[in-house]
């Protein structure tokens, strides 16, 4: 759209010049220029940020690796490398601090992935990020939705400075385990859904394909995730209440045929996923747990837990379940 306002803008100019002659029409002319260069300069300022760059800079792009795990650029690798993974995904605390930690402990996890909808503000988003905390596992934060991205950053930069394992979804864009490879896509895909307005996060077709390259390029012919707030369209994941497909479907594409074993994305009606395997080789999507505060029921009126997605992935397939928030 800012392209085309600026092809419009230079050509109205230079009709006004081109029918003046003298100084007026080269002032035409160079306002014109002017008025060009002034929009394709507010081209490449995005506002939602594209924290998928955050690489290149940002409160996380310098922090060095929690212990356990060693910073290559913008991933981070497990030393020693596990021999599978166990993932845990959750999203929606709204600022609040659930304690997960129990259950998660029981299930021998090694990674646990928040996607989105952890806080809008600094303070929310640490306080919900803390009391996931646990030397057994790293943190893997991604701001969706809901996150000021600037504000969530800094939650997690200070989180980490202290000591604890946790590390930017943003910044950090390739987990590896050993067993197994996970790559994020940080962010929402349409600005007009960002409860944060310009301070949100956005991502784009590039981003997706970054994302899957990297994956790709790392994992070889080791398992592959895929974590993003978004949800790929279709499948039954991605529904709504009501039964309509929420999810995005460039994504969807994209991923089809990116040779995955599992995408985790942020929930879309808060309907726990699971119990449930696949085989190696069979994508499955599914949505992380919701830790939203507040009430929800489904279709049939039936109040909806709050928990975690636990998945674990090896060279057999994927297996995943629901653990309850206590």
């Amino acid at each position: 759209m800012i392209r085309a306002t600026a092809a419009t803008v230079a050509l109205a100019v230079a009709a006004c010049g081109s029918g003046r002659s003298g100084s007026s029409g080269g002032a035409g002319a160079a306002a014109g220029r002017a008025i060009v260069a002034t929009i394709a300069a507010a081209a490449s300022v995005r506002a939602p940020w594209r924290c998928a760059l955050a690489r290149t800079g940002g409160a996380t792009a310098t922090l060095p690796a929690p212990a356990g795990w060693r910073r290559d650029g913008d991933r981070v690798v497990a030393e020693p490398a596990r021999p599978r993974l166990t993932l845990a995904a959750v999203a929606q605390a709204r600022g609040t601090a659930i304690d997960l930690r129990a259950g998660l402990r029981a299930a021998h996890v090694d990674v646990v992935v928040t996607v989105g909808g952890m806080g809008a503000t600094a303070a929310e988003s640490k306080a919900a990020l803390e009391v996931l905390l646990d030397p057994a596992w790293l943190v893997v934060a991604l701001p969706g939705d809901t996150e000021d991205w600037p504000g969530h950053a800094a939650a997690i930069a200070e989180l980490a400075t202290s000591g604890a394992g946790i590390v930017d979804g943003a910044t950090i864009r390739v987990v590896d385990v050993g067993a197994a490879v996970l790559a994020t896509i940080p962010g929402e895909r349409w600005a007009e859904r960002l409860g944060a307005g310009a301070a949100g996060c956005v991502y784009d077709d590039d981003d997706v394909a970054g994302a899957i390259a990297a994956l790709t390029a790392v994992a070889a012919d080791r398992p592959r995730v895929l974590v993003t707030a978004s949800a790929p369209q279709g499948g039954p994941s991605d529904l709504a209440p009501g039964g309509l497909h929420a999810g995005d479907a460039a994504l969807a594409a994209a991923v089809a045929v990116a040779e995955l074993e599992l995408v985790v994305h942020g929930p879309v009606d808060g309907t726990p996923a699971g119990p449930g395997t696949t085989r190696r080789g069979t994508a499955v999507a599914l949505a992380a747990g919701s830790l939203d505060p507040v009430p929800r029921r489904d279709v049939e009126g039936r109040t909806l837990a709050t928990g975690a997605l636990v998945a674990t992935i090896d060279a057999r397939g994927v297996g995943w379940r629901f653990i309850p928030a206590p």
